[in-house]
């Protein structure tokens, strides 16, 4: 559908932006030959991009001064186009169509999309129509702000750069991020950011190449990319030394408390319902001694049996009730209990966020410097927000938290791949357990406030994952397996791997078995019943000649 509008106040009319929205492909041509017009589509550009409707402005001749400056060589938005809105313009007698490209609000792109010639109507001179969010890294480049972590970090976002360049088709420029915390701090008194993210608060890089959270105050100052890697929140701490020794308590373990309470309640009431259905059915034989009824239920509970079965129906109907009752709950008690003695576990002093809250002997460090500003949701991380060291005395690196840890009574909250952050030549210095918190963040890439670029590159991220190519980069930052750190509660993820022969060879084997044996049933088959035949043929043959015989010996008698 085209429509052609004359440029007055209010000149698209409610029944025709009604008529767009069902309409595939609108397009309104505006022609313009004064400065007065030019103001006119200036006014109204917010309009005219309304449901993606495609917009032709032709300059013509009219009886004012040109306007072939602003249409050949436009100076930065003479429309005041959109962010990623496009114009499609013909100056005067030029026969080229060009598009009109609003890569930010004081900046065009032009790219010649159609020649029109009354003889040779419309010719394409380029492969896409119309410019796309995801096209505006084409041929680009970007700054990316980098610094040292460690080797696997560094891999990681080498490659993860290097498959965003060939996915985009733009370069990059590597600035160093320098200052003692190179992610960033936050300054409440100037309202400023230091290193990677002040980079990004002055817009003098384009992405930060560091993976950040999601915390407020980071997302006042930037725009977050779509999530990178989903990541789960750990607790380290020194592995306690073993001690062997019996504990008592260690017969309660198999069961909670709410459970033994249960029993408890159970048993009470088994033997009241005892007492009170022996009085109504051994009548007056039964003088009503609790403590009686008290050792028999608790020998059905405990397989001893009973020094007499009754003769009475309701009370073997009871008894048998409370016999096979009390048989699961000790075949319950007893495989819990032996696994409670088989499995080793580590005398942790806490397993869970909620017990380490609860936990007076542990203080908290972190080496995310964030951590200690943000305003977070779960009220779980608040609590433990005020059990952190001091911010002067937190650790400025993972090596220095790990060495912190190691040497004092200090748990370290942080993520579930610790040691990606350390160097190749960097041990661990004590054993660790990482308690797995059963939380997880999402970490993103920084990028300044309402940058251009953010929907290509959240579309190239997206489109990586989509074909596996972003999660074999994100396997170099998996923790390998440590000798010096044992896990709790660590989350069952199910991982896929390629399938080999090996895989189905048994079924392989079963399928080939059953092929082999059924052809050799077969061969046997028709074995015996070619044998059966011979034979048959052999007796019936025998049977005629004797026949034959009889009958001839009866013919000479006669």
């Amino acid at each position: 559908m085209t429509v052609t509008l004359k440029l007055e106040q209010n000149f698209l009319p409610v029944k025709y932006t009604e008529s767009l929205i069902g309409d595939k492909q609108p397009m309104n041509v505006i022609f313009i030959n004064c400065e007065r017009d030019v103001e006119k589509v200036r006014n109204l550009s917010k309009d005219l991009s309304l449901y993606g409707n495609i917009n032709l402005v032709l300059f013509v001749k009219g009886f004012e001064s040109s306007l072939i400056t602003t249409c050949t060589n436009p100076v930065g938005n003479p429309f005041l186009l959109s962010e990623s809105a496009s114009f499609f313009v013909k100056c005067y007698e030029d026969i080229v169509i060009r598009e009109w490209y609003a890569f930010d609000k004081n900046k065009l792109e032009i790219y010649e999309r159609v020649t029109w010639e009354p003889e040779r109507r419309l010719i394409l001179k380029s492969r896409k129509l119309m410019q796309s969010d995801n096209d505006s890294v084409n041929g680009k480049l970007l700054r990316i702000g980098r610094f040292l972590i460690s080797e696997k970090y560094d891999k990681y976002f080498d490659e993860l750069f290097l498959a965003l360049n060939l996915a985009g088709n733009f370069t990059t420029k590597i600035n160093e991020v320098k200052g003692n915390v190179r992610s960033g701090s936050w300054n409440a008194s100037s309202q400023t950011w230091s290193g990677g993210m002040g980079l990004i608060q002055n817009r003098e890089i384009d992405i930060l190449g560091y993976v950040m959270p999601p915390y407020p105050r980071i997302l006042d100052s930037a725009d977050l990319t779509v999530a990178l890697q989903n990541i789960d929140l750990c607790i380290y701490i020194r592995k306690p030394t073993s001690k062997v020794g019996i504990l008592w308590a260690g017969y309660l373990k198999p069961f909670t408390y709410q459970t033994w309470c249960a029993m408890i309640g159970v048993f009470i009431v088994t033997v009241t319902l005892l007492t009170f259905l022996r009085l109504k059915v051994e009548n007056g034989l039964y003088h009503g001694a609790i403590s009686e009824n008290f050792l028999h239920v608790w020998g059905c509970y405990f397989q001893q049996g009973l020094p007499e079965f009754p003769e009475a129906l309701p009370l073997r109907i009871f008894y048998y009730s409370t016999i096979i009752f009390g048989f699961f709950m000790f075949a319950i008690y007893s495989a819990s209990f032996v696994s409670e003695l088989t499995v080793l576990q580590d005398n942790l002093p806490f397993k869970s966020l909620e017990e380490f809250v609860k936990d007076k002997s542990y203080k908290l460090a972190t080496n995310a410097p964030l951590f200690y500003d943000e305003r977070v949701i779960d009220p779980m991380l608040t609590a433990i927000q005020k059990k952190l060291i001091k911010r002067d005395k937190a650790p400025k690196n993972t090596q220095a938290a790990l060495y912190l840890i190691c040497s004092q009574k200090v748990a370290l909250f942080s993520v579930d791949f610790i040691t990606t952050r350390l160097s190749a030549d960097i041990k661990i210095p004590c054993r660790l357990v990482k308690i797995n918190l059963e939380r997880t963040t999402y970490f993103r890439m920084a990028m300044p406030k309402k940058s251009p670029y953010i929907k290509a590159i959240n579309y190239y991220i997206i489109r990586l994952r989509s074909n596996g190519v972003l999660k074999r980069i994100e396997l170099k930052l998996r923790d390998s397996i440590d000798k010096h750190i044992s896990t709790i509660n660590e989350p069952t993820e199910q991982k896929f791997q390629p399938g080999t022969i090996l895989d189905v060879a048994s079924l392989l084997a079963v399928f080939f078995g059953s092929l082999l044996l059924s052809i050799l049933i077969i061969f046997f088959e028709k074995m015996y019943l070619a044998v059966h035949q011979s034979q048959s043929l052999q007796i019936s043959t025998r049977f005629c000649r004797k026949a034959a015989r009889v009958r001839k010996l009866n013919w000479n008698i006669k």
